[in-house]
């Protein structure tokens, strides 16, 4: 009996999230066998590649996932992350730019562009993008665990460039 995609989608995400990579990583091809433009599929197989450090299999795959799904803003985010790693600077910031393009509130996305900001251009660009991260965000209290960080370091440089222009 075979599975039908719905479902050896739900298993190889069980699986991802319980830490099985092999194994979620043998459904997504299962996946991508019955169904090869499933965005979710190209994605998570895209995924397991960079983390074997197998980059540019990794990059043709989120290629098609953004191909099979060209709004997916984890899709555009991953893709501006790699192309940071491979210091791209005009291909992370197009990706960036799509995923504020699919969602103009994604506070990752506007992380990611302050940073782009404050990498390449100059820091009261970054503040202000920062500040626009910040405004949107929920209380400190409430942050994720994944962003803190960033939103700490967003919050510290807002401020010094406020003092600057006292």
């Amino acid at each position: 009996m075979t599975q039908s995609v719905a479902q050896l989608v739900m298993s190889a995400g069980q699986a991802a999230n319980a830490g099985r990579w092999p194994e979620a990583e043998q459904l997504w091809q299962q996946v991508r066998q019955l169904d090869p433009n499933n965005p979710q599929a190209l994605f998570s197989l895209g995924i397991h590649a960079l983390q074997r450090g197998a980059t540019e299999p990794g990059l043709k795959l989120l290629l098609a996932a953004r191909s099979a799904a060209p709004h997916d803003k984890a899709v555009l985010l991953t893709l501006a992350n790699v192309y940071r790693q491979r210091n791209d600077a005009p291909a992370e910031r197009e990706a960036i730019d799509a995923a504020l393009t699919a969602d103009a509130y994604f506070v990752p996305a506007l992380l990611a562009r302050a940073n782009w900001l404050e990498r390449h251009d100059t820091a009261a660009a970054a503040a202000e993008t920062y500040r626009n991260a910040l405004k949107i965000s929920p209380p400190e209290s409430h942050w994720p665990s994944a962003h803190r960080e960033q939103l700490q370091h967003a919050r510290q440089l807002v401020d010094r460039h406020a003092k600057s222009l006292t």
